[in-house]
């Protein structure tokens, strides 16, 4: 019979992976050299407190420079340069991507460009921002023109769904109305509406 061997001792490599993992730690080996997977909590919650710290920041920077800008824009509305608080708004709004911060900029530059009578800026805002036309009812009669101007009729329509209940200058609606009517093929049903609001306004 052969005599017994020796019982094979580990490594001592692998008598410390060994004994790490005993004490709770998961080890892995990377490139020769061992890592512990787990951080301590102290380390975690300073990381974590460290992140939020960040972002508090970044969101009062953003916050800032938005309230900096509606300002700006403000004051050149006040000073009749309409021109200026628009480049203002639209730098500021390239900028920004979160909907809330970007409400007062977009109500700022509906109405500037409803001051410049710029009918092509407003289609296009209109365009990406659709809900940037529910505060100012002048803006959105602005552009329904605008809109029945270049043959939308659509999009007239779905701003009009969007300010059926909430209008105050019917007749302004209603003339607009039958604009969309006539383009749409029913000058009868244009000429009707005009006569039953004429009629109800005696």
């Amino acid at each position: 019979n052969a005599p017994d061997l020796p019982r094979a001792c580990p490594a001592p490599r692998v008598k410390r992976i060994l004994r790490g993992a005993e004490n709770g730690f998961a080890k892995k080996s990377y490139n020769g050299h061992e890592m512990n997977q787990l951080l301590p909590l102290p380390v975690l919650l300073a990381l974590l407190a460290g992140g939020l710290l960040l972002l508090g920041v970044r969101e009062a920077l953003r916050l800032r420079r938005v309230r900096r800008a509606s300002m700006d824009a403000r004051a050149a509305l006040r000073a009749g340069d309409a021109r200026r608080a628009v480049d203002l708004l639209l730098a500021a709004r390239q900028r920004e991507r979160n909907a809330r911060r970007l409400r007062p900029l977009l109500t700022l530059e509906v109405a500037a460009r409803e001051q410049l009578a710029d009918l092509g800026g407003l289609v296009a805002l209109h365009e990406q921002y659709p809900e940037s036309y529910l505060e100012r009812e002048s803006a959105a009669l602005a552009l329904g023109r605008a809109l029945l101007g270049l043959g939308a009729v659509s999009g007239y329509e779905g701003l009009r769904e969007r300010w059926r209940r909430r209008a105050k200058d019917r007749l302004a609606w209603v003339a607009l109305d039958a604009d969309a009517l006539r383009q749409r093929g029913a000058p009868e049903a244009a000429r009707a509406l005009l006569t039953g609001m004429g009629t109800r306004l005696e």
